[in-house]
């Protein structure tokens, strides 16, 4: 029955020329008074979790380069090229289940790939800033040392965690499964404890979405 709202409310919404993004948001709703889902912090709930994605957060920045004068082709390509980095740079998932079909140790492939990924990088940071001399780019505005030194201080609890988690491998202090716990505590640490950016109301929501990223990967 749930479904046959949800389809029904969307087939009935695009067969009046409604938009495709309001007949979703028109079935949506359905759905929600179909199921008595209209609560406040669930609504609140959805919302922020619908848009707490990655990609969805790197659109403005994409708007944002095109504003500054950069050529649209040649911008798409450097994000297309940046793809490859992502599986290279540790802690990659590709790297795990490599490790584990080949049965070689995921602590070394970690630190192998380090060398590779910084290279990548940094040819494509080389290749942009020679192509782009040519094209009238507006600059960001620039930040004093003083506020660079700032930043860099804050994030030091951050950036200790990749740090955290190379250097614990190579030791041999735990294996690539412990390494992902004591990553994950150490992260929820910092952010309610140091940072205090992270509330405990916020922990049902993640630990939510945590559960369906695991749930995708096991089933």
């Amino acid at each position: 029955m749930t479904i046959l709202v949800f389809v029904g409310a969307l087939l009935v919404a695009m067969a009046m020329g409604i938009p495709i993004a309001f007949a979703l948001l028109a079935s949506g709703v359905a759905l929600m008074w179909h199921l008595d889902l209209f609560d406040a912090q669930i609504l609140a709930q959805n919302v922020i979790g619908g848009a707490d994605s990655f990609p969805l957060l790197a659109v403005p920045f994409f708007m944002l380069a095109v504003k500054a004068g950069h050529d649209k082709p040649r911008a798409a390509g450097l994000i297309a090229a940046t793809g490859v980095i992502g599986p290279v740079i540790p802690p990659s998932i590709g790297l795990v289940i490599f490790g584990v079909a080949a049965n070689v140790s995921i602590s070394k492939l970690f630190l192998a790939a380090i060398v590779p990924g910084l290279l990548i990088g940094g040819a494509l940071w080389v290749t942009w800033a020679w192509l782009v001399r040519a094209e009238k780019i507006v600059p960001p505005p620039r930040k004093s040392g003083r506020e660079i030194a700032v930043a860099f201080r804050n994030a030091l609890w951050a950036l200790a965690l990749p740090l955290i988690i190379l250097v614990g491998l190579r030791m041999g202090v735990f294996t690539p499964t412990e390494a992902a716990v004591v990553a994950a505590v150490y992260a929820l640490f910092v952010s309610t404890a140091v940072y205090r950016e992270l509330t405990w109301k916020d922990l049902y929501g993640i630990f939510v979405s945590a559960a369906k990223t695991s749930a995708i990967v096991m089933f």
